[in-house]
């Protein structure tokens, strides 16, 4: 349950307090390796603005993609 809080409670502005010591879940998050990310992808982006990996992520696809917001 610790970890199911956002923001984080290990979160201090943009950086993990225990970033050596994190949990296996937060290791792998946002799980963009495991299968069927297209189907979580909207639960995934509504953390856009409060988690950095998924807005570095996010941020990263966009450039490669060359998506461009009118």
């Amino acid at each position: 349950m610790i970890i199911n809080s956002i923001p984080c409670h290990f979160l201090k502005d943009t950086t993990c307090t225990i970033y050596q010591n994190r949990f296996t879940e937060c290791r792998e998050f946002p799980h963009l390796h495991k299968a069927n990310f297209k189907a979580r992808f909207f639960s995934t982006i509504q953390y856009y603005s409060m988690c950095p990996i998924i807005f570095n992520v996010t941020e990263t696809l966009k450039d490669k993609l060359g998506f461009k917001f009118k």
